[in-house]
């Protein structure tokens, strides 16, 4: 399947300091993982009745199919399994041909496009790819409403000065146009006010600080060291927690900030491992639990080198889980 789907983009305004989240820039980071070939099989190759597949074994390597087989012989893969944990909608996952990706190691020193290719050339593979990484995009953070320009353009925040060519503070004269901004407050004065409490925003990111006491948040997941701890822990913490205070700071409490929607609530989906490292399959797999676990809307403020229509799996995804009726935020 090669539909690329772009849900909704938003540009939100919400400036809030500067990101604890840091780290090499876009251009400079890996765009997959070493090591990695995620494929899918064909319709004919999976109900053939020859697959099987020992997801309990790293050493195992032996699909049932010859050509696959053959495949992992000449590659040295490994800890061949399915990819992805099931979509409770059995029937659109299948339709959507989630059950039919698998997932290989190979040597760390692999030409993994390469090998990639050589599955892809399979007559038992529908579609291959390596191992996607996304990043967190750059969310700044201010602790008071005031200077919010995102939420009411005054003309309150700072020039930013340039101190180095790489970095610098906001300082000197205001600047802005006012006026320029989400008119939140005239929302807020509206029947809703804050939002609903029964509306959970998922946010896919490094993980939610779940004890912060300016974030409402419901039972989440970590999909990036497959554990029911969504904390915003890893070696790359804390842009998670941004942009759950940015989309549902809890509003009116005199503490930290406002969020857009203050009175709704957070749903942690952690995709980024330990090492702070966010691949596509963590967030294919967070899209979908969100979507089968009551997520009204999933945010992502993601970053990638690739768009999700180069990696079919979380293509689908998202199909998945607009036809699940989520609203999605990118």
């Amino acid at each position: 399947m090669k539909r690329v789907f772009t849900a909704i983009l938003l540009a939100v305004g919400l400036l809030m300091a500067d990101a604890p989240f840091g780290g090499p820039k876009l251009n400079e980071r890996p765009l997959f993982a070493k090591g990695i070939v995620k494929f899918q099989l064909t319709d004919n190759a999976f109900n053939s009745g020859m697959l099987k597949i020992d997801n309990s074994s790293k050493s195992y390597s032996v699909s049932g199919i010859a050509s696959i087989d053959k495949l992992n012989q000449k590659h040295f893969a490994t800890n061949l399994k399915t990819a992805f944990m099931e979509p409770k909608n059995r029937e659109m996952a299948k339709d959507l041909g989630f059950d039919r990706w698998m997932m290989v190691n190979i040597p760390d020193d692999s030409d993994v496009m390469a090998v990639v290719e050589d599955y892809k050339n399979d007559p038992n593979v529908e579609s291959a790819n390596p191992e996607y990484y996304l990043y967190a995009t750059s969310v700044p953070s201010d602790p008071y409403h005031s200077y919010h320009w995102g939420h009411n353009n005054t003309a309150q925040m700072l020039q930013y000065i340039t101190a180095d060519g790489n970095s610098g503070i906001h300082t000197g004269d205001p600047v802005g146009t006012v006026g320029f901004d989400t008119n939140a407050q005239a929302g807020w004065d509206g029947s809703q006010g804050y939002g609903s409490s029964t509306v959970i925003i998922g946010i896919i990111d490094s993980g939610v600080d779940t004890g912060h006491e300016d974030i409402n948040d419901v039972a989440g997941y970590d999909f990036g060291d497959n554990d029911t701890n969504p904390m915003d822990n890893s070696a790359q913490a804390g842009h998670g927690t941004c942009c759950a205070g940015a989309a549902a700071g809890i509003a009116g409490n005199n503490k930290g900030v406002a969020g857009t929607a203050g009175g709704c609530k957070i749903m942690p989906l952690k995709i980024a491992d330990s090492a702070g490292s966010m691949s596509f399959t963590a967030i294919t797999n967070a899209v979908n639990w969100g979507a089968d676990n009551g997520a009204h809307v999933l945010s992502m403020s993601l970053g990638a080198g690739v768009s999700p229509g180069y990696d079919d799996a979380c293509d689908a995804a998202m199909l998945y889980a607009y036809n699940s009726g989520c609203i999605l935020l990118a």
